[in-house]
């Protein structure tokens, strides 16, 4: 069996932001509303996103919410970080 490695655009990538300046936190549904055209940047390398100060509670800590389109993904994806990240 043949296999051709496919070519893929790193570089196309979309960006939106969000802040209140007064400080005050903004609802999800906003959120969402902007960053649903997001679902695929394109080049078929998939989406991401980032918030901060959600959970102001772990300042000095980061987050993952991972979404999976596969159940195997999610056992790879979780096996990787159990063995690369130390979690609390």
């Amino acid at each position: 069996m043949c296999s051709k490695a496919i070519e893929k655009d790193i570089s196309a990538c979309g960006l939106c932001g969000i802040i209140n300046e007064e400080g005050f936190s903004i609802d999800g549904e906003t959120v969402l509303r902007f960053i649903s055209a997001m679902n695929e940047r394109g080049n078929g390398l998939g989406a991401g996103f980032a918030g901060y100060g959600i959970y102001p509670e772990y300042r000095n800590y980061y987050a993952l919410h991972l979404m999976y389109y596969h159940h195997r993904s999610r056992e790879t994806v979780e096996q990787l970080i159990d063995e690369n990240f130390e979690m609390e």
